[in-house]
């Protein structure tokens, strides 16, 4: 199910549908920030950003030093930025449906025809996928 998504809608529930929301409102607050390849740019610059993050997780170098502890709040943010960064590009190309089909195609690809698999879950669970192919 996807929800009707607005300029400015705070009600979306899927992650995807919350993406696709705030990239408008983004490009209707600041439409001087569009066009493919400044939002190229953005991506790049976000995913630099997500490398960073990395790194202090890894604590390789002087980053933990420099930038204290690793924070996975702040790695959660970040990645949030460039899958928000990458939907800008769908969006301002006018390809968001080309991607949430693409993303269906790739699910079901990965999932088999049973559209469900068993997931494992961070702490070593293993997780019952719920079955949202519709079949």
């Amino acid at each position: 199910m996807t929800a009707t998504i607005q300029t400015g809608d705070s009600t979306a529930d899927e992650p995807f549908d919350l993406l696709v929301a705030t990239a408008h409102e983004l490009a209707a607050r600041y439409p001087a920030d569009t066009g493919a390849f400044v939002r190229l740019a953005k991506l790049t610059e976000e995913t630099g950003e997500v490398a960073r993050q990395i790194n202090i997780w890894a604590g390789t170098g002087l980053k933990r030093e420099k930038h204290g502890a690793f924070d996975a709040g702040e790695l959660a943010a970040e990645l949030s930025d460039v899958l928000r960064a990458a939907v800008s590009i769908a969006l301002d190309l006018g390809i968001v449906d080309q991607v949430t089909a693409a993303i269906r195609r790739r699910h079901d690809d990965i999932l088999g025809s049973k559209g469900c698999a068993p997931v494992q879950a961070p702490d070593d669970r293993i997780v019952e996928a719920v079955d949202v192919s519709g079949r």
